[in-house]
């Protein structure tokens, strides 16, 4: 298991989702609409008997425009919806990630105003648990 290549396949899962600008890692400034793959929150090691899969919990934040307006609401709820082309969980439970992730889901999602180099944004935080295969 490779936290950065899981990084990876989870910003390659949202490289679909029109207008929606992908950083796997945590970006020092963003243009908005944006996704940010955080490093991985927990790592259960050898989930499985033998070790054959890890249970990796992380998440993603998807800044949009200054809170405070109707269309700031609109564009974070298009991102928070379970089915459509802007949908976060379903292109993180549906992408194909080619064997770095066996399976992955949204489980949560959360609205908070995020400051991000001085600028505060209207985001959804997802919180995503994934299952990857051990070494």
């Amino acid at each position: 298991m490779n936290a950065a290549a899981i990084m990876d396949a989870l910003g390659a899962a949202l490289e679909p989702i029109p207008g929606l600008i992908v950083h796997p890692y945590w970006a020092q400034k963003i243009t908005p609409d944006a996704a940010i793959v955080g490093m991985p929150e927990t790592i259960d090691y050898d989930a499985t008997y033998g070790g054959a899969c890890h249970t990796v919990e992380c998440s993603i934040s998807v800044l949009t425009a200054r809170p405070g307006n109707v269309s700031a609401r609109d564009r974070i709820a298009a991102y928070a919806n379970d089915t459509g082309a802007r949908s976060v969980p379903f292109a993180i439970g549906t992408h194909d990630y080619a064997g770095v992730i066996d399976d992955a889901h949204v489980v949560s999602a959360g609205f908070v105003p995020i400051e991000l180099a001085g600028t505060t944004y209207l985001a959804a935080i997802f919180s995503v648990r994934l299952s990857a295969p051990g070494s």
